[in-house]
């Protein structure tokens, strides 16, 4: 209505510490939800040595972290 555009704005909190933020002008889709996980998130659980449980069923997901050993 007012010419507004997306963004978009991700990270997460743990008890080991923080992630750097990420902020995407796009609508997000796979690919770029596929990007965040693989430079993003894992890599800062690995620095952080955060244990988590991800929760995903898609193919793409799914056969990325099992390509980067993610249990």
């Amino acid at each position: 209505k007012h010419g507004g555009g997306n963004v978009m704005v991700w990270s997460y909190l743990c008890a080991t510490g923080t992630a750097e933020v990420q902020i995407f002008e796009r609508t997000m889709n796979a690919n770029i939800y596929y990007d965040i996980l693989k430079q993003s998130t894992i890599p800062s659980f690995r620095r952080l040595d955060y244990r988590a449980v991800f929760q995903h069923n898609t193919k793409m997901t799914t056969a990325l972290l099992k390509n980067l050993r993610v249990k």
